[in-house]
């Protein structure tokens, strides 16, 4: 409170026109300066500075609260009010690379070095506390549960399942099965699918005993940007181990899945990975059509400054020609600077404070009006909510949408629709699930091109697998992400009629020796063991599954409706219940896991395009290895995960060794289930000449798969990809462009990786060339962006076209940071939390509800801030205009021809309502007409609404009309009014005639949604100044 109301009130007259009224109102004050009243100009300052400080006043409020909530959750930290064991700080050299110093945590020597200590304000506060280690020998737990504000570097912290991780920490126990735990980073990536943590293995720190004598000296890396690698290592007990991604956990990730997880915190508030992704100090938004306003505002002021400069050249003229020869003015000379201040101060709302203050209230009803029930979600009892007021006018004039992917577009919900085996294609539909819901079709096929990777394991890589119960030579299998040709698949997915899956069990059962069953048999086998899930049994009695990705899961799903079930998995088995062959016949299987090769983005470069559905497509291969063969390769593949240096490098090059002459075991086909509504609205926004991009955290094919399915590309699509050395970066780029600028493209996709991305940013002419393409295509995808990147996106866009207007929609964490710094940001407030839809500016619960949003009220908000705008303009060079002509009729003297008390209340009772409602009721078209026709969107994007050619016709009609009425009251003076020849008398005629001119013009003629409300309101004004403030003024006078 101590430091808002200055910083408030500098920042309030920072602007220029708050400034200008200031003065204008300070020079109104001095007594024989003003010949339109003393309180006109500061008292209606007042009020607009008061209502928009107690209004910032509450958006502070509320976010120091939002503040207050996240810095005082609770974490279990290890420390209580007795013991033995010592934090203390200490400073530390930098020990690995561009790293921080040594954290080191040596709990047997009773001591903690921790090289940072920082809150979530950033501010280091160094602490020593002391606990005990023995649980027996102290009354109290020696978890204490510390505000996330003052969890530091170096604590040991607690965590249980569902719960959010307070700060970076590096993983000492998990009490998952086998020592692995399941986090779900949704709010960092935007992946539903959850990763897999665990610590090292050398670190045995389950419990208090082992905590104590536990001795470990941990390095990692300086706090940075990198939500995909983490360099570090760690030394126990002499032997020194790599850290890496695995072993790490991130702030803004939740624990799943596992009972119990204990970390040692390393980076704390801005320097954890999500806070340096943020937006930091992001700039306050302002409406797009405030820069025309300025402008006008910026002319007008010049036009105060000529036109009290004229006059005042025309009261020197006339003191010349007839004051100094006129006996009763005698000694009546007013000075030069007196005159021209008595002008400026009489010309000053041709730059209307009206306009500013009735604007905050047209917003605030503005608010109240767009709390749409059709933009209300019914299924999770969510409405629109908007968190500011400042901008609803750019909602109609958007030219860019900037989108996050899964929970944004997609459901995350995975399903598998489509097989192929022993060349027969075979549709599959989840039990329970009628046919016509179901959105993959048997028998369509569309042409569209899919990126297809050779895999089985649905993203997360190969699978080195063996049966235990095999015979004397091992029968040993690979399912792998990638080879080294492209076989053809055309036999697979032909036009042949396809078969359901459900009569593949009955198929083997009555064919158990044909080739396709055994090819069955085989493939579906693969659906069951190669992945990482973990059944777990559900409250109904029946069998979930724990996965690690969707896909997985829906492929796990799969091959339990077919038959093949799941039963248990240990980090080395697999247990498989099969399906019977025959009566009674049924088997447990269990299957040795060898080696797990991970997915990674540079093994599925070797892909094979196909028309399919737009489905998410996966390739089963596999080979057989002789034991020497395993051994050989398995002592490199161990070689390759434990090397400090260049360690992905050579996992790829081992994992390519063994990639090799695979044989092809079939296909499946997964649906990512878009939100619905997605398509539709996709369409009608490209319709309405908006470029619509997808900034995702997700894989390359993935992305594309759902721009397909959304119909952000399009079949006769180029899609554009950035990929390799600068060197091809930089030929594809020019060729792309030499295509656009022939025209021999007709609709264009541009994809690039968040890897790439970094490495065109690092090249000023590949940066220039890149952002170029970027602005001429109709659509970017960006995969595996970091947070900052797709912030960074937006700012470039921004940047490199100024007329453009962004909007960033997403609903995760991740997507914070560009929901920031776009002009218009929205929130999804769905499966990822409310992170996104509290920092956002308007928040929805469907992608679908963007189109109403958009389409009708940016539209209507769009217009009718519009015309409030011009109007306001008008009406006040239409009443200064007959002023200005009436100084002709005294001398130039300054002298007012309205009352002052009129003049003080003029916007505020008799020329408020005329604005104001066209400002907050005005349609010119229905919402069935804006949706239906969304190409007249374009009247917000090319600024029709308010113009300077607009604005130079209103202000030319105003000026004639002026004339008019000036003219008219001179014609009728003495004849109105015989018995009053004064000064009050005209001034009298000229205001009524104004007010009810300006009130039927733009109330009645002008208005063009006629409901009772501008009828009302018209009727309203011209009453209250006849019957009310006029009657009593012509009593008093």
């Amino acid at each position: 409170m101590i430091t808002f109301f200055p910083h408030q009130f500098w920042f309030q007259f920072s602007k220029l026109p708050n400034l200008y009224f200031l003065v204008t109102g300070i020079i109104q004050l001095i007594p024989g300066l003003s010949t339109t009243g003393t309180y006109t100009t500061i008292l209606p300052l007042l009020f607009f500075l008061l209502f928009t400080v107690a209004r910032e006043g509450w958006d502070d409020w509320r976010r120091y609260r939002q503040d207050k909530v996240e810095n005082g959750k609770m974490a279990k930290v290890l420390g209580g009010s007795q013991g033995q064991l010592k934090f203390s700080i200490s400073s530390a050299a930098k020990k690995f690379g561009k790293e921080v110093g040594k954290v080191i945590w040596k709990s047997g020597e009773h001591a903690i070095s921790k090289a940072r200590s920082s809150t979530s304000h950033g501010r280091d506060q160094p602490r020593e506390d002391t606990f005990s280690i023995n649980n027996a020998a102290s009354d109290s737990s020696p978890w204490k549960k510390v505000e996330w504000v003052h969890v530091k570097v170096g604590d040991i912290v607690e965590l249980s399942r569902d719960e959010e991780v307070p700060a970076d920490i590096v993983m000492l126990h998990a009490d998952g099965r086998d020592g692995v735990a399941y986090v779900e980073t949704m709010a960092l990536d935007g992946e539903t699918n959850l990763k897999s943590r665990y610590p090292v293995p050398q670190l045995k720190c389950g419990t208090l005993d082992e905590l104590s004598c536990c001795n470990a000296h941990f390095v990692v890396e300086d706090p940075n940007l990198d939500l995909y690698d983490f360099h570090g290592k760690v030394t126990v007990d002499g032997t020194t181990l790599p850290l890496t991604l695995s072993n790490v956990i991130f702030r803004g990730s939740i624990v799943r899945n596992t009972a119990q997880v204990i970390g040692m915190v390393i980076n704390t508030g801005e320097e954890c990975k999500i806070r340096m992704n943020a937006s930091k100090n992001p700039e306050a938004k302002s409406p797009a059509i405030q820069k025309m306003t300025n402008r006008v505002v910026i002319l007008l002021a010049v036009f105060v400054v000529l036109l009290a400069s004229g006059c005042t050249v025309g009261y020197v003229v006339w003191k010349r020609d007839f004051e100094r020869h006129a006996w009763y003015l005698e000694n009546a000379t007013v000075r030069m600077i007196d005159i021209f201040i008595a002008f400026a101060i009489m010309f000053n709302n041709l730059i209307p404070l009206a306009l500013y203050i009735s604007l905050e209230l047209i917003k605030f009803a503005q608010f109240l009006l767009l709390h749409d029930v059709e933009m209300y979600d019914e299924a999770s009892n969510t409405p629109m909510v908007s968190n500011t007021q400042n901008i609803y006018e750019n909602l109609g004039q958007v030219t860019h949408i900037l989108s996050d992917k899964t929970g944004t577009l997609t459901e995350n919900v995975m399903k598998l629709r489509k097989m192929t085996v022993g060349g027969e294609i075979w549709t599959h539909k989840e039990k329970g699930v009628d046919d016509e819901a179901d959105s993959v079709k048997a028998n369509e096929t569309t042409k569209r091109s899919t990126d297809v990777r050779i895999s089985s394991l649905a993203d997360d890589g190969g699978r080195v697998a063996r049966k235990s119960t095999a015979g004397n030579t091992p029968r040993i299998t690979l399912e792998v992400p990638s080879a080294p040709q492209r076989p053809s698949l055309s036999i697979y997915f032909s036009n042949e009629q396809t078969k359901k899956a459900d009569n593949i069990i009955e198929y083997i059962q009555t064919h158990p020796r044909t080739a396709l069953s055994e090819k069955l048999r085989f493939f579906i086998l693969s659906l069951a063991i190669c992945h990482t899930c973990f059944p777990e049994a559900q409250n109904s009695g029946k069998t979930g599954f724990q996965a690690a990705s969707p896909d997985e899961l829906a492929l796990v799903e799969a091959a339990q409706d077919l038959g093949y079930l799941l039963i248990d998995r240990t980090t080395q088995t697999i247990t498989i219940l099969t399906p019977p062959t025959g009566p009674n016949t049924g088997t447990r299987d269990d299957y040795e896991v060898l080696n797990i090769i991970e997915f990674s983005s540079k093994r599925k470069q070797h892909i094979v395009e196909f028309a399919s559905d737009g489905l998410r497509t996966l390739v089963f291969g596999y080979r057989y290895l002789s034991q020497e063969e395993y051994d050989t390769w398995a002592s490199q593949h161990h070689a390759a995960t434990t090397s400090l240096t260049n360690r992905q490098e050579q996992i790829e090059a081992v994992a390519e060794q063994i990639e090799q002459n695979l044989e092809l075991a079939g296909a499946t086909g997964i649906e990512d289930k878009l939100q619905d509504g997605v398509a539709e609205t996709i369409t009608k926004l490209q319709r309405a000449n908006i470029k619509i991009s997808i900034l995702t955290g997700d894989k390359r094919e993935t992305a594309i798969n759902i721009a397909h399915s959304a119909g952000i590309c399009k079949i006769f699509s180029e899609i554009i990809i950035l990929d390799g050395t600068d060197t091809m970066i930089s030929a594809q780029m020019s060729s792309a462009v030499e295509k656009l600028d022939a025209g021999q493209v007709a609709h264009s996709v541009l994809v690039i990786d968040g890897q790439t991305l970094v490495e065109v940013e690092a090249n000023d002419m590949l940066k220039d060339v890149f952002y170029s393409l970027l602005l001429r295509v109709d659509s970017t995808i960006c995969t595996r962006a970091y947070p900052s990147q797709k912030a960074l996106l937006v700012k470039r866009i921004r940047t490199l076209s100024p007329k453009s207007i962004t909007l960033a929609i997403g609903d995760g964490g991740n997507d914070i940071a560009m929901i920031q710094e776009a002009h218009v940001g929205i929130g999804i407030s769905g499966k990822e939390g409310l992170q996104a839809a509290r920092v956002a500016d308007y928040s929805i619960a469907q992608f679908r509800f963007l189109q109403r949003l958009l389409l009708v009220h940016g539209h209507w908000l769009y217009l009718r801030t519009a015309k409030f705008i011009l109007l306001t303009f008008w009406k006040e060079m239409l009443f200064y205009t007959v002023q200005a002509l009436y100084q002709k009729w005294n001398g130039y003297t300054g002298t007012s021809l309205f009352e002052s008390w009129s003049l003080a209340v003029w916007n505020t009772l008799f020329t408020a309502l005329p604005v104001m409602i066209p400002g907050i009721f005005e349609q010119d078209l229905s919402a069935e007409t804006l949706l239906e026709v969304p190409e007249l969107y374009a009247y917000g994007q090319t600024n029709q609404g308010f113009n300077m050619k607009k604005y130079w016709w209103w202000m030319f009609m105003a000026t004639c009309e002026a004339v008019l009425i000036y003219f008219m009251v001179y014609g009728l003076y003495g004849q109105a009014y015989m018995s009053d020849q004064g000064l009050f008398a005209i001034g009298d005629l000229g205001f009524s005639i104004c007010v009810v001119f300006i009130n039927v013009k733009l109330l009645i003629i002008d208005y063009t949604h006629k409901t009772w409300i501008p009828i009302f309101s018209c009727l309203l004004t011209i009453s209250g100044w006849e019957a009310g403030w006029d009657g009593i003024e012509k009593i008093h006078y």
